[in-house]
């Protein structure tokens, strides 16, 4: 009987991969505009409404809370996570079953057109079966050995980097910006026979497309920043990947450990750029069914589990980046950092409402003192790569690589990749690009990449940042309750640390990491952990009536709890899936069960395939929490 039941799990979790792999991971959805202006602090959301009509949103923000510096114990995350911890250990099996039962209940709110009865069946029956599912693969997913978690009151941090400390209202006297850059490629000399698999479609599921070629580079770019003062080196690294997890970036840092603390490095972070078509740096491009097979069979036997990702490359890929991150530091030079947008909002397309996205290519731009010396630019913006064939199987850093290439050779600027809050957001939109009718998609993508390196150096907006940078971090406990997500935990193809709370894994807590970053005094930085809707960031979610659930998403906007000009960097330090507001979340397979009714079964740009790669109901507004707990934490009057 327990043979059958392990064989029956891995059919039914290998359908449901397959079935997600099904439905097109959206090749992208675009962001809802947002004028970017560093002085003026307002945005501009491009809202979707009947006619799809602009609707300017001219914020304001206050400034959040202060705490003194001597109360500055990360009082306010803690306290959260704490709350979470309680949550978990308050609920009886019976209120978790009575939640299970109504959550379908929850959607009949019949209000606005969006709503008709029509749509609120549909709605109904989705949620309904979507929960059936859910819980049948919750309890089959049982069955499989137990992964070990620390006690949450027992778990200590470890390879985890605060920031630079108190908060500083003021630049050091006499104070320089000191930056540094390397780029290193991190493909393996053995990539033709080493097979090696990308990741980012889940089309590898017997092993048999490994990768064949290379059309141009997979690296990880490291920019370290100091302001100048005693207060510490900060590290943005750009992965060429789908993702990495926190797992692996806490692995990375701890092979640093002694450069670390002898260079005063007080932030390492590593920004995944979402690329689907490198070689997997995630574990989600695993070749699914003979790594399950597999590892039940070691399980059994006692022999060693085999990795979802290559043991080989991730060597490479600490070794070779490492070494990159101490290259950075040691080149640091002095100079001058300046903010500059270039507006691209005719070279994106978002295809799922509400239509909101940053229409901007924002550069921090670094001027060396030496006027021989490459500038550096942290370039960033929020657009999915996937512009090559789910089938592809030649390696691709997809416009990331176009943009480091032509900044190179047309400004002679060092040029690194930081993905932004891209949620279903890809390259399109009105631009036509200058490319004759026969020609590839790769060279689509270099005129890509080309055109936005030109209008940023055609872009006169710049404005001076001053020598002052505050950067904060905060660890943050998420609950899970998407058994997909649940079912890799579990099965080890991802390793993301849990905690364990009430000694059931779907109690655990997942363990991550939330970050902040001010450059000067108007320009500020959310490192977000996942795949998140513009909206969370900017406004302009949808209302009450629009919504999946009938209900107003009632959280600020980040930049007004930031209180100044807020850029994204998602995908940083771990990847926990889409992160989109709470009132839009369907049940997980609401996107696969969606198909029975049709094409657009929800209407036209309400697809909700993100649900199945969401840890919660309520991920973004858990994490919008953290966010404002994090800056309650670090500011200082």
């Amino acid at each position: 009987m327990k043979t059958f039941k392990r064989i029956l799990s891995v059919l039914l979790v290998s359908l449901l991969i397959i079935s997600a792999t099904g439905l097109a991971m959206p090749a992208a959805q675009v962001m809802a505009g947002e004028s970017l202006g560093l002085a003026a602090s307002s945005v501009t959301v491009k809202a979707e409404e009947p006619q799809s009509a602009k609707v300017k949103a001219q914020a304001e923000p206050a400034a959040p809370a202060l705490l003194a510096a001597a109360e500055k114990e990360e009082k306010a995350t803690k306290a959260l996570a704490d709350q979470y911890l309680a949550d978990a250990l308050k609920k009886t099996k019976l209120e978790k079953v009575i939640n299970e039962i109504m959550t379908p209940l929850r959607v009949i709110t019949p209000r606005g057109e969006a709503n008709s009865p029509e749509h609120v069946i549909k709605k109904f029956l989705v949620e309904l079966i979507g929960s059936l599912a859910d819980n049948l693969i919750k309890q089959i997913i049982k069955i499989f050995p137990e992964r070990e978690f620390v006690h949450y009151d027992d778990y200590v941090a470890e390879n985890f980097l605060q920031g630079t400390g108190q908060y500083r209202s003021q630049a050091a006297a006499d104070a320089r910006w000191n930056v540094g850059y390397k780029s290193v490629s991190i493909i393996p000399e053995d990539l033709l026979t080493g097979k090696y698999f990308t990741a980012g479609y889940f089309n590898n599921f017997l092993g048999q497309n490994p990768i064949t070629g290379v059309l141009d580079d997979q690296c990880m770019r490291v920019v370290a920043v100091s302001d100048g003062s005693d207060s510490g080196i900060a590290v943005f690294i750009s992965l060429d990947g789908f993702s990495i997890s926190n797992a692996n970036v806490r692995e990375f840092r701890a092979r640093l450990a002694d450069f670390i603390a002898e260079k005063n490095i007080v932030s390492l972070n590593i920004v995944s750029t979402h690329s689907h078509y490198c070689i997997d740096t995630s574990g989600l491009g695993v070749s699914f069914l003979p790594f399950i097979g597999e590892n039940i069979l070691a399980d059994i036997i006692g022999t060693e589990k085999i990795s979802s990702t290559d043991d080989r490359f991730m060597e490479g890929l600490f070794a070779k980046g490492g070494q990159a991150v101490k290259d950075a530091v040691s080149s640091m030079q002095a100079g001058s950092l300046y903010f500059r947008t270039a507006d691209i909002e005719d070279m994106i397309r978002d295809k799922q409402t509400p239509i909101v996205f940053d229409p901007n290519a924002n550069v921090i731009r670094f001027v060396p003192d030496d006027e021989g010396a490459n500038e550096i630019w942290l370039l960033n913006a929020g657009i999915h790569p996937t512009s090559f064939s789910r089938e592809s199987t030649e390696v691709s850093s997809d416009f990331p690589y176009a943009l480091a290439k032509y900044a190179k050779e047309l400004a002679g600027a060092d040029v690194a990749f930081y993905q932004g809050a891209q949620a279903e957001i890809t390259r399109g939109g009105e631009f036509e690009l200058d490319v004759p009718e026969d020609a590839s998609t790769f060279d689509k993508v270099q005129a890509y990449g080309k055109e936005i390196v030109e209008r940023i150096m055609e872009s006169e907006n710049d404005v001076e940042i001053e020598p002052l940078l505050n950067i904060t971090h905060s660890e943050i406990f998420l609950p899970i309750e998407n058994p997909i997500l649940m079912a890799a935990a579990k099965l080890s193809i991802i390793n993301n640390v849990c905690v364990d709370t009430t000694g059931e894994f779907e109690d655990a807590l997942l363990v991550s990491e939330l970050g902040y970053a001010e450059f000067g005094k108007e320009l500020a930085i959310a490192m977000i952990p996942g795949e998140m809707s513009p909206e969370i960031a900017w406004g302009g979610a949808k209302t009450a009536a629009e919504s999946w659930n009938g209900k107003n998403w009632n959280y600020p906007p980040m930049q007004e709890s930031a209180g100044k000009k807020l850029l994204v960097f998602g995908l940083t330090n771990d990847q926990i899936g889409y992160i989109i507001p709470d009132n839009e979340v369907a049940t997980t397979l609401a996107d696969a069960l969606g198909g029975i009714f049709g094409k657009h079964p929800y209407g036209e740009g309400n697809g909700h395939y993100p649900e199945m790669l969401s840890i919660s109901r309520t991920g973004a507004s858990t994490l919008t929490k953290y966010f404002m707990a994090m800056l309650e934490d670090f500011k200082v009057q």
